[in-house]
């Protein structure tokens, strides 16, 4: 490292290893159910449907496409499946069973859903 004693380097070493030791992956909180989507889209060549940031952003870096839970909502209003009240409903039954959004994404949400159809 350019220092005159060796013992300056191990030292500086130490401490940068045990400062190391310290930081945390964010791909450590990834749950078991998340994991298994990424890898079954990977074997399948198909879209991994998450919601989590850091899941979508690993999924990316291994050339998986993902989409969010609320796609499938607008891909069903727009095939006519469902209509737009249905298509509240559901979201709304969404966030009952654990889905979670901000305000403003939630009102996002809503435009879109008035915009299509």
């Amino acid at each position: 490292m350019g220092y005159k004693s060796s013992k300056t380097t191990d030292i500086y070493t130490h401490v940068a290893m045990k400062d190391l030791r310290k930081i945390k992956s964010p791909l450590d909180s990834l749950q078991i159910g998340e994991v298994s989507v990424i890898s079954l889209a990977g074997e399948k060549t198909a879209i991994a449907i998450v919601d989590d940031r850091i899941v979508r952003l690993y999924a990316k870096g291994l050339g998986i496409k993902t989409v969010h839970s609320t796609f499938l909502v607008f891909l069903a209003l727009e095939k006519g499946l469902i209509s737009k009240q249905k298509a509240r409903d559901v979201l709304d039954l969404m966030i009952d069973a654990g889905w979670r959004c901000d305000v403003e994404t939630y009102k996002d949400v809503l435009q879109v859903i008035d915009r299509i159809g």
